[in-house]
This record gives structure tokens, C-alpha cells and sequence, in this order.
């Protein structure tokens, strides 16, 4: 601007027409746009996906009130419609009852238990999973037991239970081949540790009987059954340890999937192995079947795992994923047929942000997420402290 501004001056001393009124208006305009761009920048730019109620008006009344699912009732999004808690009195908050579970999360010889479950409350039930198995279901109200069942574990390392599953058989019980009647679960197997590790296989149960139903081995994605006596399944694959998220539409689970053993290094790694690493796996909730893969990271020495369950949304009318990455990537994508987002809603949310981003993105180098540093302006992302964690995604 100032440039345009003093430019008749160096007009004039070029022996030439100053047009010092055409110019000082274009320095007036192109002020005013710089400041109004500056206060664009500060102010709400609204709510992006949708509106939700935060306290102001009441909740509407069909909202989900219980926490049924890891991320609150199905869509993940971490996010309750309450409205008795609002800014303006959560400081004036007091608390109303403690409960000890009696299972101390104490570290045994150094197996790191902690206390990471995400307690579901179903109506006036509120039940909690504490560290060494211990299911315990506690009336929200009053803070008083109800009832609490132990699930013997011989596990002495990393000692942690991170949650629960809710199944509503107060009605007709729905045969085992309909949406919503099979509990998955993923595989627990220590990282960075040895090249030989446990198997990270994927299973489906009958919520009611208990029974398996399927299992989904990455080293051999085609088979779906149970073990024949005296074999194994593959050792040291990527497997699955973060929360998984189901959409009930489409009778899809969608399955976070870490690195192989060992995440840090990338020897001795199969076809499999470089095909489901670091990536969101959908598969069939009832059979187990494959429906697609979408890797984050390719041939993956950094240990970028996905580290948390994805929430789903709606994106501006179609059905879509979103969830992040120890890479530091925040990914969508389709849940029907798996592409990415446009990319225009990937530059910002605002016309502002949108030209910004792509002009600064256009004046760097860069070659994806491993862009090589050097001298020049180059885009780098994430930096040296690494991206997203455990904590998810919310609304």
C-alpha cells in the first residue's frame, strides 16, 4: 500500500504524469480491504458442519441424553445435547459423590496400568471398566454400586481397559446376520518390542451367545474362520488397538490400523503388511468382509500410526469419515465410497482462508508429508514434535 501510495513521487522524478488522485485512491481501496481483511480474521465464522445446542437454548427434546458408544451414541462426535450446564455456572459447580472402584491403577513391575476407560451411561446406569477388567455399574444419581463383574486377566503389561459396548436386548432379539448384532474387536500386541510378536487379528462375536463369528487376519485377508487345530495366525501385523466406530446405515465398522512390529523400522515387512499399515480398514460388521482400505502412510519406518477412533459426520450431504493421525494429518473421506473430500473444502473454511492457504502453499516447496528440509521455503507438516494422539476428534 505504500508503495501505491508514494508512487506518483516516483513518477514525477521519472519526468512523467503523477496521477497522484488515481493512485492515492487505489492506496485508499487497497487499505480498506487489508483492514477488513484483518477484522475478517477475528471474527466467528460460524458453525461449518452443523449447529448444535451449547447452553444458550435448550436441547432439543429428541437429543440423545445417554453415552452409549466411546464417542457418546454412534456418531462419535464426543458431544452431548445438556443444557443445565452452561458458562455461566460451571464455575459454581460442586461435586456431588466419589466412587472408588478399589482397583488401584498401580504400574506391576513396570506394566504402566492406568486407568483410561470412558465410563457409558444407559438412562440412570452409569458403568465403568477400571484397569485390571473389573466391570462395575454404578446408579448416576446417588454414586452407589449397583453390581460389578471381574474378567480374569494374566496380562502384567500395559495394564488398561479403555472402554465398553452397550447392546439393548430389552426388545425381540434381531438374528446375528442384521446390523448391530455383533460385537469387533480389535488385537492388542506390545510395539516397538521384538520382530516376533502375537497375531493382530480382528474378531466378530455374537452379542449374545458370545460365539465367534468371523476373523479377519491381515496376513491372509481372504480367510473369515476360525483357526484349524495346530496353526496360527500371522505373526507381527498391523494391528488394531485404537477405538473402532460402526455406522448402523451401512453396517460398516470402521477400524483404526497401526504399524507392524516393529513400527520404527521397515524390515521384513510382507505385501500385507505395506497395504494395511497406518490406514482406516472397513469391513463388514456381521461377516468380517473387506469393503475398503485407505492408507495415510506409505511404507511406514516412523511408526504413524492411526491413533483414535473416527467420527462420523455429514459433509455437506454425503455421508463422510473423519479422523487423525500420529502423522498429524486430520483426513475425510466418504463413507460409502471411500475418496477424499473435495479440494476446495480442504484449503479453509472461509473465501479468506481458501486464497491465503493456497498462496502460501503455492510459494513452497513441498513434496507431501516427508518434504526433505533445506534452504528454500519449504512446507513441512507435522514439525519435529509430532502430530495427533489418543484424544480423537470432536464436535
Amino acid at each position: 500500500m505504500a508503495n501505491i501510495a508514494l508512487h506518483p513521487l516516483t513518477l514525477k522524478r521519472a519526468g512523467r504524469k503523477p496521477m497522484a488522485g488515481a493512485w492515492l485512491g487505489m492506496a485508499a481501496v487497497a487499505l480498506v480491504a487489508a483492514l477488513g481483511m484483518d477484522w475478517g480474521m477475528f471474527q466467528p465464522q460460524g458453525r461449518y458442519i452443523s449447529q448444535v445446542a451449547a447452553g444458550e437454548t435448550p436441547a432439543p427434546v429428541d437429543a440423545a441424553q445417554d453415552w452409549t458408544s466411546h464417542g457418546t451414541h454412534g456418531d462419535e462426535t464426543r458431544f452431548a445435547a445438556l443444557d443445565q450446564i452452561i458458562p455461566d455456572n460451571v464455575g459454581g459447580l460442586e461435586i456431588a459423590w466419589t466412587f472408588r472402584a478399589c482397583d488401584t491403577p498401580v504400574s506391576l513391575c513396570g506394566g504402566a496400568a492406568e486407568d483410561q476407560g470412558i465410563p457409558r451411561q444407559v438412562s440412570d446406569d452409569l458403568c465403568l471398566c477400571a484397569p485390571n477388567n473389573m466391570v462395575i455399574s454404578i446408579d448416576a444419581t446417588s454414586g452407589a454400586e449397583t453390581w460389578r463383574h471381574d474378567v480374569p486377566t494374566e496380562t502384567r503389561t500395559w495394564v488398561r481397559c479403555r472402554g465398553l459396548a452397550h447392546v439393548d436386548t430389552a426388545g425381540p432379539l434381531p438374528q446375528l446376520t442384521l446390523p448391530g448384532t455383533t460385537v469387533v474387536v480389535g488385537g492388542r500386541a506390545a510395539d516397538n518390542v521384538a520382530l516376533d510378536m502375537s497375531g493382530g487379528v480382528m474378531r466378530g462375536f455374537d452379542a449374545i451367545t458370545g460365539a465367534m463369528t468371523w476373523a479377519f487376519d491381515p496376513g491372509t485377508p481372504e480367510d473369515r474362520a476360525a483357526l484349524a487345530e495346530g496353526s496360527a495366525y500371522t505373526r507381527s501385523p498391523p494391528t488394531v488397538w485404537a477405538p473402532k466406530s460402526y455406522d448402523a446405515a451401512f453396517n460398516s465398522v470402521f477400524m483404526p490400523v497401526g504399524t507392524a512390529a516393529i513400527g520404527l523400522r521397515s524390515v521384513k515387512r510382507s505385501t500385507e503388511d505395506e497395504k494395511y499399515s497406518a490406514s482406516i480398514r472397513a469391513l463388514v460388521a456381521t461377516s468380517g468382509d473387506e469393503r475398503g482400505v485407505y492408507q495415510t502412510v506409505h511404507h511406514d519406518p516412523w511408526d504413524f500410526d492411526v491413533p483414535m477412533q473416527p467420527t462420523l459426520m455429514d459433509f455437506k450431504g454425503p455421508p463422510a469419515l473423519a479422523f487423525g493421525t500420529n502423522a498429524g494429518q486430520i483426513c475425510g473421506r466418504d463413507r460409502v465410497t471411500g475418496q477424499p473430500l473435495t479440494e476446495a473444502d480442504k484449503w479453509g473454511a472461509t473465501p479468506f482462508d481458501q486464497v491465503i492457504y493456497r498462496v502460501i502453499f503455492e510459494g513452497c516447496r513441498s513434496e507431501g508429508l516427508f518434504t526433505a528440509p533445506g534452504t528454500d521455503h519449504s512446507l513441512s507438516s507435522p514439525g519435529s514434535l509430532g502430530g495427533i494422539e489418543l484424544g480423537r476428534l470432536g464436535r
